[in-house]
């Protein structure tokens, strides 16, 4: 029987450092384990470094049209070795791959690690004696490029809210510049504690913090005050504990919204003084629903 070897990568050098992001972008990965028939093809990409391209990790297939227009790439990893050398490497590691008698499965191709969790000195490990380090490990998470995108979130609403205007809870994710705003919209999952519970949607081009009075900050864009009143049905969203759970406030007829050159944020806004009367906290969550056409949504560091 032929076991599936599956090869190990670590591209940091201290063990507390293998976070899982090497940068800031969400796919690059600070090591990685995977199944060596996930590896599409194996080349040199310079006198001292190898390129494994290979099938997506994550993202299986995106048989929708549009969503991929102007995909980034591949996945991909590369591995830095003596100049010279890689053709071996190569070769070295294609053999052990198909070599049957390698029988645990598990094959340490390149660990950079030197400096252990507890903060002592180990040896870092690599497969073959040319080996000098592993290089940057890129697995995407979500379909790249420009094209329609759709984005999903529910939101505990913050139970301190006492007043109209203030923001209630914010959306983890933000739009790049040059997006168009396609359609939106809200619903309530769970009732609030209390009875007056109401809220609409807004997006403004920077983040608005949570309690802030966002009366006159930022665009509402699904709710009873939405411009030209274009939500359906043209009222903000209740979620009292009076109120009807599953209720929904879509967009509507609302004219496709081009941000230009502005970011785009989105915050839920109390519409009633959610606090009043409120014994058991202002415990409603809330669907909320986006759909643009631009670049994909960029993930809002905590």
């Amino acid at each position: 029987m032929k076991i599936e070897k599956w090869l190990y990568f670590r591209s940091v050098t201290t063990e507390t450092n293998d976070d899982g992001d090497s940068g800031s972008s969400g796919h690059n990965p600070t090591s990685i384990c995977f199944p060596a028939s996930a590896i599409g093809s194996m080349g040199v990409s310079s006198t001292s470094s190898i390129k494994l391209k290979l099938h997506n990790l994550k993202i299986d297939q995106e048989p929708e049209v549009n969503k991929r227009r102007n995909y980034a790439g591949d996945d991909r990893l590369v591995i830095n070795c003596t100049a010279g050398k890689a053709f071996e490497v190569m070769e070295a590691l294609s053999q052990a791959i198909s070599n049957n008698s390698h029988t645990d499965g598990l094959i340490v191709v390149a660990d950079d690690l030197t400096t252990n969790a507890a903060g002592a000195t180990v040896k870092a490990e690599y497969f073959h004696p040319h080996i000098t380090s592993c290089g940057t490990i890129t697995v995407y998470d979500q379909p790249q490029g420009t094209g329609t995108h759709e984005y999903y979130e529910e939101i505990y609403l913050n139970p301190a809210a006492d007043a109209d205007g203030e923001v209630v809870g914010s959306l983890s994710i933000k739009l790049p510049n040059q997006c168009i705003l396609l359609e939106g919209g809200i619903t309530t999952l769970s009732l609030s504690g209390g009875g007056n519970s109401s809220v609409a949607l807004k997006f403004h081009s920077a983040a608005v913090a949570d309690l802030a009075d966002a009366d006159t900050t930022g665009t509402e864009y699904i709710g009873a005050d939405a411009s030209g009143n274009t939500s359906i049905p043209d009222t903000n969203l209740n979620c009292g504990s009076g109120d009807v759970q599953f209720d929904t406030v879509h967009s509507g007829s609302v004219a496709k919204i081009d941000r230009g050159a502005a970011d785009t944020h989105f915050f839920l806004i109390a519409c009633e003084d959610a606090a009043t009367g409120n014994t058991s906290g202002f415990d409603a969550k809330i669907g909320v629903y986006i759909k643009w056409w631009g670049r994909p949504a960029v993930t809002i560091a905590d």
